[in-house]
């Protein structure tokens, strides 16, 4: 991780890979907090090992965050 924390800063666009069979781990809610000031997209993979359910969970995990940042750029 202290490897990507590194690269991330000479990106001009990063892609967050998230395994949906092993979920969302701490290493990936640390690379997604160093993200908030790049461009970016998550990329959930491996979603045909898992349930829609779990898929649909991770999914959400991101979008909550999403929105309370939409929220707070438009006050």
């Amino acid at each position: 991780i202290k490897r990507t924390k590194i690269e991330i800063n000479k990106a001009d666009f990063i892609l967050l890979v998230i395994d949906a069979s092993t979920g969302v781990t701490e290493e990936d809610r640390e690379l997604e907090k160093e993200l908030s000031d790049f461009s970016h997209i998550i990329v959930i993979n491996k979603v045909d090992l898992v349930s829609d359910e779990r898929v649909r969970e991770i999914e959400l995990s991101f979008l909550e965050k999403a929105k309370k940042i939409q929220k707070i750029s438009n006050i």
